[in-house]
């Protein structure tokens, strides 16, 4: 029953511009499901399943994408996308090797969870209240 509890959290807040990881660390801590070689697991199959339906779900963009990177095509709206994928991917994935082990030691704290929860949530207002001045 936990198990399907935390993929349905998984499967909801993947999709919100919220944690997925933060909401499942709180709902683990909650349910008391605990050995963490065994949450390793769980976690990174949870991810995969979501990355398999992301997959799926943008399949023809993929696939435009990459037809478009085989032809090395920069021209079109697809093509003009891989540069700007590329200089999304790589510092994201640099800041995110670099700091893993100090975020894997902070996704185990409730505190600091809560706390990048409510930075996240004043970010989401202040663009919210923003977007709607800006279309006045």
């Amino acid at each position: 029953m936990k198990t399907i509890i935390l993929g349905i959290i998984q499967g909801f807040t993947e999709w919100l511009p919220i944690s997925s990881t933060g909401h499942l660390k709180i709902a683990e801590h909650f349910l008391q499901f605990s050995s963490p070689q065994g949450l390793l697991i769980f976690d990174f199959a949870l991810h995969i399943g979501t990355l398999i339906v992301v997959i799926l779900f943008f399949r023809g963009e993929i696939k435009d994408i990459l037809s478009a990177l085989v032809k090395l095509d920069f021209k079109t709206e697809n093509g003009k996308l891989i540069p700007l994928i590329i200089v999304g991917s790589v510092p994201a994935a640099a800041v995110g090797l670099s700091l893993e082990s100090v975020s894997e030691k902070m996704a185990q704290n409730l505190t600091l969870i809560a706390v990048a929860f409510i930075i996240c949530g004043a970010f989401l207002y202040i663009s919210k209240v923003e977007r709607r001045k800006l279309a006045k």
